[in-house]
């Protein structure tokens, strides 16, 4: 596995992108939904490639904006051209459940076992985030992880239910 120590990766909300313009990113994987303008990233010192997604946080998968099999398969070929050691920023709305989706499947997709990804990307944000989960199910099915990544992410985010409830009791969230 990977050691995730050299994995440079961050991940925000919208609001929050301007705050890593002096960071030397690789990549910024921006995801917004449909009603959300992209991102200003005038201010920021390097050029990182720059991959945009536009679908709703939705685990609705009738739902025309929900996250599609081919978003899916895009962001996992855009995976394919990084390393470990690329400096990549995910983005959603909010940096909760669509940008912790994207950082879990790029760090699974990389090696790193489906519980040491999903503890790093709660390392990363706090422990109010939950990926979504179409995204991974797609993700799942592509890699050819037969439902076991799903299932690990179901699991743990039933498991880590009370612990988001008392971050948002205490935070007034």
């Amino acid at each position: 596995a990977i050691p995730l120590t050299i994995m440079p990766i961050a991940i925000c909300g919208v609001a929050e992108v301007p705050s890593f313009a002096a960071i030397p990113l690789d990549h910024i994987i921006s995801i917004r939904d449909h009603r959300q303008p992209a991102p200003d990233l005038r201010a920021f010192k390097t050029t990182p490639a720059i991959h945009s997604f536009v679908f709703d946080d939705t685990g609705d998968s009738t739902n025309g904006r929900a996250p599609s099999e081919e978003a899916i398969q895009r962001l996992l070929s855009i995976y394919a051209e990084t390393t470990p050691e690329s400096a990549i920023l995910f983005h959603c709305h909010a940096g909760v459940s669509r940008s912790s989706a994207a950082a879990f499947i790029w760090l699974v997709r990389h090696g790193v076992s489906y519980a040491a990804a999903y503890a790093h990307v709660v390392a990363i944000r706090g422990p109010f985030v939950a990926p979504n989960q179409l995204m991974v199910k797609w993700a799942d099915q592509i890699m050819g992880h037969d439902g076991q990544m799903s299932a690990f992410l179901s699991a743990e985010l039933g498991r880590r239910a009370p612990e988001r409830d008392e971050y948002f009791a205490r935070s007034g969230g």
